[in-house]
């Protein structure tokens, strides 16, 4: 909830602001520095914390848990080609 209620307001300052092209270049290139500065944050926090000690078992539990996300999208994408591709064919 913590999340959908800034991202509704988001949504609606969007929304009120749709013609504004200015602002929304503006608003493009201070998101682009700002997760700039963030990225250097969390790299800067990393390396002050001792985790790149563990980075190795890091690296392997982010491998897996990429591979299996990848896996389960191209799952569920064979299942639903398979089953409702199939379904409107036969009609």
């Amino acid at each position: 909830m913590k999340v959908l209620i800034p991202l509704f307001i988001g949504v609606l300052i969007g929304l009120a602001l749709k013609g504004q092209r200015r602002f929304i270049a503006i608003c493009g290139a201070a998101t682009m520095w700002i997760t700039y500065l963030l990225l250097f944050l969390l790299g800067s926090e990393t390396a002050s914390g001792g985790a790149l000690s563990e980075a190795s078992s890091i690296g392997i539990l982010s491998l897996l848990l990429a591979l299996g996300g990848i896996s389960g999208s191209i799952l569920v994408l064979f299942l639903a080609r398979r089953f409702l591709i199939n379904q409107r064919d036969e009609r």
